[in-house]
């Protein structure tokens, strides 16, 4: 679901709108808080280093909150860090004017479950899909981002057969596009 609604805004904005997709640090890192804090970095970097010299748009997939969430849960480790990158990189007044940031999230397990690709770090685990989603509306409350908006895709679904398609994509984006302006 949030590929497609990627692929979609990518269509709406530019063809050209490139898409980075962050991930879980690599396997058997001597200091995978380390790793993260300096590859969150660059990703900050990256992003400035995007709108300083380009006028694409840059789409961030599973970036610095995620950390905020998966670090405590996963890796043993508090991010709170996160805050700080975002800070230095919003000190930049056009960052703050130029940069939205999206969650997305679904207040129900089951259409969760109904969508699981198999790549959830949850696994289908109930407990553990609450404590992720609960994390990340929480880092979505501190983010220092002034232009922020949050989807609780469960308030999107179609009634329809295809219950893995029942989000209205086309609602979401429209609100995007508008807080985009």
């Amino acid at each position: 679901m949030k590929d497609t609604l990627i692929q979609e805004l990518r269509q709406i904005l530019s063809p050209e709108t490139q898409v980075l997709k962050f991930s879980n640090p690599p396997m058997n890192l001597h200091d995978p808080e380390l790793y993260q804090r300096r590859h969150f970095k660059d990703m900050f970097n990256l992003l400035a280093l995007s709108l300083a010299n380009s006028d694409r748009n840059l789409i961030l997939n599973r970036a610095h909150l995620g950390e905020y969430v998966y670090s405590p849960i996963y890796r043993g480790y508090k991010a709170e860090w996160i805050f700080d990158l975002e800070r230095e990189y919003l000190s930049n007044p056009y960052h703050s004017r130029s940069t939205v940031l999206i969650l997305l999230y679904d207040s129900s397990n089951e259409q969760l479950n109904l969508r699981e690709d198999g790549h959830s770090l949850s696994l289908s685990e109930g407990g553990k899909l609450t404590a992720e989603r609960e994390k990340f509306i929480e880092a979505f409350s501190q983010s220092l981002f002034l232009r922020k908006i949050k989807f609780d895709l469960s308030k999107f679904y179609f009634q329809g057969d295809d219950l893995k398609k029942r989000v209205d994509i086309k609602s979401i984006l429209e609100t995007i596009i508008s807080a985009a302006k």
